[in-house]
């Protein structure tokens, strides 16, 4: 019979935050969303060789929905789906010109390692080309395991310079993987970029988008890109055109949208040992996550850790309290009196005015949280509002 200590460890493990996504859906933990990825598999099965753009906040779950999507394309009978985390090959601060396409091809040298005829068509292909020194330096820089050192003879900085006169780096290389993806398989192939929603530089962005997006579409492979949330506030309208389609994957709204609720509990409820967090207490760790799926699963997991040290078998109220003001004190570090004020304006009126530096930073560390109905509208995170509402009232 598990003991107590081994039951608590069990859980605690089932409400890892940081996990994989890609082992959180093999262990049965994805919940179709609301707004289900099911319509961008659809209209990539229509437009295949063509850019579409995933947006959200952080935490919203982009990459599990892409892996969701990229599922999807799978049974699609003519196209071949790769999920590309470019954070694992590259340094997302450094991406220029031709970063994305020889992310991509060292990403399918390292997939299909383990697959030797694949791998050496693969090398056969793209030996002697840019594309082969821009992946080989990539690979040598990220200590690749499939490449000896002697095979590089330019450093990645010195690939990834600027073109000269008359030189189009981004479509040479996507011309150059193209033709070696053939050697795989003849179906369409479809390049999901994961990571770039993690990129502090907009600017690094937008080239990987204009340039390499645009060149590997034009050679034949359609391509999806996480893309950081910043373009939804300040740059979507300029790179909108880009883009034959751009999603944003919201925070769902417990509060005020039924769907949005039974959504987030049924995550919950599949990552809970039962007996271990009654029904009323999951509800009320829905509700002050504000729709935000990693603070659900962290509540959950604090409050779970309160249980333990309070030598309880099952997590109750106070263990929950705990949790969020434990959750609210991370939460409310570094806000002055400015972003109070700000966030009061929110907290009254749903609404915010403008979108400068400080009101960003407010948005990126999930201060404050935007829904969507029919037209987007904000909200204090839950778990701070008290405090807010404390701060005005002596105000």
């Amino acid at each position: 019979m598990e003991d107590r200590r081994a039951r608590f460890r069990r859980q605690m493990a089932q409400l890892e935050g940081a996990g994989s996504p890609e082992a959180a859906i093999e262990a049965g933990f994805y919940v179709p969303r609301p707004t289900s990825s099911e319509r961008m598999v659809r209209r990539i099965e229509l437009e295949p060789r063509a850019i579409r753009v995933l947006t959200g906040p952080v935490g919203s779950g982009k990459s599990t929905e892409l892996l969701m999507i990229a599922r999807g394309l799978a049974e699609v009978g003519d196209l071949w789906p790769l999920v590309v985390d470019v954070s694992q090959v590259h340094d997302l601060e450094s991406l220029q010109e031709g970063s994305l396409v020889a992310a991509a091809a060292v990403w399918m040298l390292e997939q299909h390692g383990q697959d030797g005829a694949v791998l050496r068509q693969l090398r056969k292909r793209v030996h002697g080309t840019t594309l082969g020194s821009l992946s080989r330096a990539l690979r040598l820089s990220y200590g690749s395991e499939v490449v000896r050192e002697e095979d590089a003879s330019e450093s990645l900085s010195d690939l990834l310079q600027p073109p000269g006169a008359g030189r189009d780096l981004a479509s040479q290389v996507s011309g150059e993987l193209y033709e070696a993806v053939r050697e795989i398989t003849p179906r369409t192939p479809v390049l999901l970029f994961d990571s770039l929603d993690r990129l502090h530089d907009a600017a690094h962005f937008r080239t990987v988008l204009v340039k390499d997006a645009v060149a590997l579409t034009q050679h034949g492979f359609g391509v999806v890109l996480t893309a950081p949330v910043d373009t939804v506030w300040l740059h979507a309208h300029d790179l909108r055109s880009t883009a034959r389609s751009w999603d944003t994957l919201p925070y769902e709204d417990p509060a005020k949208n039924p769907e949005a609720f039974e959504f987030l509990l049924e995550i919950l409820r599949r990552r809970v040992l039962d007996g271990m967090i009654p029904n009323e207490v999951i509800d009320r760790l829905v509700r002050m996550s504000g729709g935000v799926l990693r603070d659900m699963i962290e509540l959950a997991r604090n409050a779970v850790e309160e249980a333990y040290l309070g030598g309880r078998d099952a997590v109750g109220d106070e263990d929950v309290s705990a949790s969020i003001a434990r959750f609210a004190r991370g939460l409310s570090l570094g806000l002055d009196d400015a972003a109070l004020a700000m966030l009061r304006l929110v907290h009254e009126t749903g609404r915010l005015e403008r979108f400068d530096e400080a009101v960003l930073r407010l948005l990126k560390n999930r201060q404050i949280i935007e829904h969507y109905a029919a037209d987007s509208y904000f909200e204090v995170h839950p778990v701070l509002q008290p405090a807010v509402e404390r701060w005005a009232a002596a105000s």
